[in-house]
């Protein structure tokens, strides 16, 4: 009986330490030093505000484009298709810096994630947008490989509306295959202190298969597919320059701003996908201020993507800055700006073989 209520008591002392351990123990919201997450949250801010600016300037510009073009004649071989697929990746890049990089910057000063549910929630609008532009710049390779390769290859309108709306309902979808593995991890900071960050667990077989699954099926697939797509299409651009097939060259000149594009989404999307699948799979334990850094620094250049996509389109699409120029023409009469094209004043290669042997007549 004495060993009993021994027993008992040893086993009621070390309840009450670890109870008074878990009370005694303080929350700490983001322990991340405040420099860091300013310098971070203001390039997000400045990559937001210029993405969501340039996407809404390309789809108001689109419209008014189509709007002129609707009752034009088109050529046989033109492929105005394509339009829908920018407007879809410009749209894509919109709502990715109005919805999901406001939420995930405000995340790192307002602690509003207070259960996994949250969590799931929020990381399911943080991701769903830059999805759905892999998928958009997907579409779009593989229509151009087929404007390149096969130019009488072309969808109708009705199937270009639908290939749109796919990409966008597969991208809600694929989204929803790593949101399981979202919750709220705990970490020690010290003894006395801990905190709990939002993001993917690797601590299950069946989370570490769900998260590389969607890293694959968005990331490596696509990149591979791309990849592939773009040399190509590099390849047989630099074919028609060196034997001087003008026609085609230029008509390949609208190709390579795609082909821009693309590689603008490999590059940045790939530190996100590479260290997440890293830690997925190796099980690395990273300590909190390291993986808080990677983790937003990858997201940073993911969203950076609609930036660089929109500066793409306006450095290569010359109408887009004319009506832009027009427009900042029409708001401040007073500040007159001109759009140069340095091919207006280029001499066709023949005319000026033409002039030279007159000239030597």
């Amino acid at each position: 009986m004495e060993a009993k209520e021994q027993e008992n008591s040893s086993l009621r002392t070390n309840n009450s330490r670890n109870v008074s351990e878990i009370i005694t123990r303080a929350y700490v919201f983001a322990p991340v030093s405040n420099n860091v997450k300013l310098v971070i949250s203001t390039a997000m801010l400045l990559f937001g505000v210029y993405g969501l600016i340039a996407n809404s300037l390309i789809l108001y510009f689109k419209h008014k484009q189509h709007r002129r073009r609707r009752h034009l004649r088109q050529k046989p071989c033109s492929r105005s298709l394509t339009e829908y697929f920018i407007n879809s990746l410009a749209l894509s890049d919109l709502l990715s810096s109005l919805i999901s990089l406001p939420l995930f910057t405000a995340e790192m000063f307002i602690d509003f994630v207070h259960n996994d549910w949250i969590c799931k929630v929020n990381r399911f609008l943080n991701i769903i947008f830059p999805v759905i532009t892999i998928l958009n710049l997907l579409v779009i390779g593989v229509e151009r490989y087929f404007a390149s390769f096969h130019p009488f290859i072309k969808p109708s309108r009705r199937k270009a509306k639908k290939i749109v709306v796919g990409a966008w309902f597969l991208g809600a979808l694929i989204t929803l295959v790593p949101i399981p593995t979202y919750k709220l991890i705990h970490y020690d900071i010290g003894e006395n202190s801990f905190t709990l960050m939002c993001k993917y667990d690797n601590s299950l077989a069946l989370y570490q298969g769900l998260f590389l699954g969607f890293v694959v099926v968005i990331y490596f697939v696509p990149s591979s597919i791309l990849i592939f797509v773009n040399l190509r299409i590099l390849n047989l651009i630099r074919r028609h320059r060196n034997i001087g097939n003008r026609y085609h060259f230029g008509r390949l000149k609208a190709t390579r701003m795609f082909v821009f594009l693309i590689f603008a989404f490999i590059i940045p999307y790939s530190l996100f996908s590479v260290y997440g699948g890293l830690v997925v799979i190796l099980k690395i334990r990273v300590p909190l201020t390291a993986d808080y850094l990677t983790r937003h620094m990858s997201v940073l250049l993911t969203f950076a993507n609609g930036a660089i996509s929109a500066s793409i389109l306006f450095h290569n699409e010359r109408y887009l800055r004319k009506m832009l120029v027009d427009m900042l023409n029409d708001t401040f009469p007073h500040i007159q700006i001109q759009v140069t094209n340095k091919r207006e004043n280029k001499i066709h290669p023949m005319v000026t073989r033409e002039i030279r042997r007159v000239q030597q007549l």
